[in-house]
C-alpha cells in the first residue's frame, strides 16, 4: 500500500496538520448493501483560530477505485489548497487545513475530492474573529427626552432598561457587527446610579457599569459594547431616574473597514500653554478650535481617517459640553463629554480626521474653558489591527483554559482581585501608586498589540483625579484617567497599547487626592 500526500498550489496555507488514519480505523457512512463504497466527502467543519486565521478539518471516503485522488479547498476569497494522496484500496481519510485570509469577513468554503471520473464535495460558511473599523462623524442614536431612539419620550426610572437597535444606527456597514462604540450620557438623574450597556452576547446582564452618574449632574462616558446574536444593545438603569442620551462613534463589523494603529500616549493639544505651534488660549465660550492629527506624533500624514483621544476639560466655570468633529464639517448634534463648573472632566473620544487631518472641538458652555488632548491610537484604510469584543476572546488571559469569556474584569481593589494576584486587596491611598501588570490577550497563541479598558473609581473620600502612566515606556506621557468627586464612582475608557509583549505591558494608577479610593478596570476587547 502506498500513501503520499503533498500540497501544491496555494501559499496561504499554513501546514496540513493531519493525513491518513490506519486501515483498521472506523469506516466512512456506506451505502446499504454497496459492495464499492462511492467516493464521499463529509464532516467538514471550519472554525476561527485567530482575527483572520481559521482551521478546517474534513473526512473522506475514497472509492474503491485504485490510483491518484486530489482534494482541493476553496476558501472563497480567491485563494486554494491541494492535497493529492494515492491509496492501493478503500481507505477514510481525515485532514486538516490552516489558511488566514487578508481581510476579515463571512466566507463559504467548499471542499473538493476527485478520483478518476468521481467527484464529490461540501461546503461550509466561516465567520473571521476580527473585525475593522467603521467610523461616524458622531450622530446621537438615542435621547430619551424626545423619545429618539425608543419612540417615547419618558424619562428612565431604576431598574428599568432601555433596548436600542444598531440596524436603524445611521453610517452602519453592511457586514455582521461585532461592536458599536457609544457615547452613553446620564442628563439630570434625580440621585447617584449607574449605567450597564450590554447584549445577549453575555447571556445575562453583567455585573459590572459602563457609566456612574451623580444626582442633578451630566456625565458621559465612551464604552465598546459588542452586539449578539439578536442584534441590540440594552441599556440598564440602576439608581435615579435619569434622561439617557446615545451618540454613535462607530461600529466595528466583520468586514474589511479600517485598522487600528495603537500608539503610547502622547499629548496633542493642551490650551492652557503654548503647545505644538499653537499659542496658548482657552476655548470660548459657544466658540471652537482644531487642532493637528495627520503627521504628528507617528500618525502618517497621508491615509489616516480617524483618531482614538483622551480629550479631558479643565477651568470650567459654568456646565457645558464638548463635541469632537471632524474639521471642515458641520457641528452635529452630539456631544463627547459634559462638565459643571469648576470641574475636571476626562473621556475617550473616536473621532474622523477632516480632510485637512484635522479634529474641531466645540464648547457648548457659555464660558471659556481649556482642552487637553492625549492621543491613544488611529485608524487607517491600510491593513492595522482588528478587533476582538472580550466575549469572543479565545483564551482569555494567558494561562487559562480555551473557552468563551464574559468581558473581563482584571483589577478590583475591593475584593483584591487582580492579574496574577499581585495587587493587595485595600483602597489606593492619599498621593499613592498602585502599578499592575495588565495582561497580554491571546490570538492564536500571540499577545494581543492593544486592549480596551473602562477604567472606574469607586466611593472616593475626597474629589481628585486618576493618572495612568506605562512604566516601561520612558517616552510616554501619564494621562488622566479619570476625574472624580468625593464619595461617588467614576468610569472612562482608555484604550492602552501592549506592543505584542507576551508578559502583558505594567501600568501604574496614581490616585491624586487627598483622600483614598477603590479602583476597577475592565476590559472590553483587544486588538491583534
Amino acid at each position: 500500500m502506498r500513501r503520499s500526500a503533498a500540497i501544491v498550489g496555494c501559499s496561504a496555507v499554513v501546514s496540513v496538520l493531519s493525513a491518513w488514519l490506519p486501515a483498521s480505523a472506523s469506516a466512512a457512512p456506506q451505502q446499504a448493501g454497496a459492495t464499492t463504497p462511492p467516493l464521499h466527502v463529509w464532516n467538514t467543519q471550519a472554525q476561527a483560530t485567530g482575527t483572520r486565521s481559521v482551521r478546517l478539518t474534513t473526512d473522506i471516503q475514497e472509492s474503491q477505485v485504485s490510483g491518484p485522488g486530489t482534494l482541493v479547498v476553496d476558501w472563497g476569497d480567491g485563494q486554494q489548497s491541494t492535497l493529492d494522496y494515492t491509496d492501493d484500496a478503500s481507505r477514510w481519510m481525515p485532514a486538516a487545513f490552516a489558511h488566514s485570509y487578508a481581510q476579515p469577513g463571512v466566507y463559504t468554503v467548499k471542499v473538493t475530492a476527485s478520483e478518476g471520473n468521481q467527484t464529490a464535495s461540501q461546503q461550509v460558511s466561516v465567520t473571521t474573529r476580527g473585525s475593522e473599523f467603521f467610523p461616524v462623524g458622531p450622530s446621537r442614536v438615542l435621547d430619551t427626552r424626545t423619545g429618539k431612539g425608543t419612540g417615547i419620550a419618558a424619562r428612565v426610572t431604576s431598574g428599568w432598561t432601555v433596548t436600542i437597535d444598531p440596524a436603524t444606527f445611521p453610517g452602519r456597514p453592511s457586514g455582521p457587527l461585532s461592536a458599536v462604540v457609544l457615547n452613553l450620557t446620564a442628563v439630570t438623574p434625580s440621585g447617584n446610579g449607574y449605567v450597564t450597556a450590554w447584549s445577549d452576547i453575555s447571556g445575562s446582564r453583567p455585573s459590572s457599569s459602563s457609566l456612574n452618574y451623580l444626582a442633578g449632574q451630566t456625565r458621559a462616558n465612551t464604552v465598546t459594547v459588542p452586539v449578539g446574536p439578536d442584534g441590540k444593545i440594552h441599556l440598564y438603569n440602576q439608581g435615579g431616574t435619569v434622561d439617557l442620551l446615545a451618540d454613535v462613534e462607530g461600529y466595528y463589523a466583520v468586514q474589511h473597514g479600517q485598522g487600528y494603529h495603537p500608539l503610547v500616549p502622547v499629548r496633542l493639544l493642551d490650551t492652557r500653554t503654548a503647545f505644538n505651534g499653537r499659542a496658548a488660549a482657552k476655548v470660548p465660550g459657544r466658540g471652537s478650535t482644531t487642532f493637528t492629527v495627520a503627521g504628528t506624533s507617528h500618525v502618517p500624514t497621508q491615509g489616516a481617517t480617524a483618531v482614538a483621544l483622551n480629550l479631558t476639560e479643565t477651568g470650567s466655570t459654568a456646565p457645558g459640553f464638548v463635541t469632537a468633529y471632524p474639521d471642515g464639517t458641520a457641528l452635529p448634534q452630539a456631544s463627547n463629554l459634559n462638565f459643571g463648573a469648576r470641574q475636571d472632566v476626562p473621556n475617550l473620544v473616536i473621532v474622523p480626521l477632516g480632510k485637512d487631518g484635522k479634529v474641531r472641538l466645540f464648547n457648548g458652555s457659555g464660558r471659556a474653558i481649556d482642552v487637553v488632548a492625549d492621543i491613544e491610537g488611529y485608524y487607517t484604510s491600510t491593513p492595522g489591527l482588528d478587533f476582538v469584543p472580550a466575549q469572543l476572546a479565545p483564551g482569555g488571559l494567558p494561562t487559562t483554559n480555551p473557552a468563551p469569556i464574559a468581558a473581563t474584569r482584571i483589577l478590583d481593589t475591593r475584593t483584591g482581585l487582580s492579574w496574577q494576584n499581585h495587587v493587595p486587596k485595600g483602597r489606593l491611598g492619599a498621593h499613592k501608586a498602585l502599578s499592575m501588570l495588565v495582561p497580554a490577550f491571546l490570538n492564536e497563541d500571540a499577545p494581543a498589540q492593544a486592549l480596551v479598558l473602562n477604567l472606574t473609581t469607586v466611593n472616593p473620600d475626597a474629589n481628585g483625579w486618576l493618572w495612568v502612566d506605562y512604566l516601561d515606556q520612558s517616552a510616554a506621557q501619564a494621562t488622566s484617567g479619570a476625574n472624580y468627586v468625593a464619595h461617588r464612582a467614576v468610569s472612562n475608557g482608555f484604550m492602552a497599547i501592549t506592543e505584542g509583549n507576551p508578559r502583558g505591558i505594567e501600568l501604574s494608577f496614581a490616585n491624586v487626592s487627598p483622600g483614598s479610593t477603590d479602583l476597577v478596570a475592565d476590559v472590553a476587547g483587544y486588538f491583534a
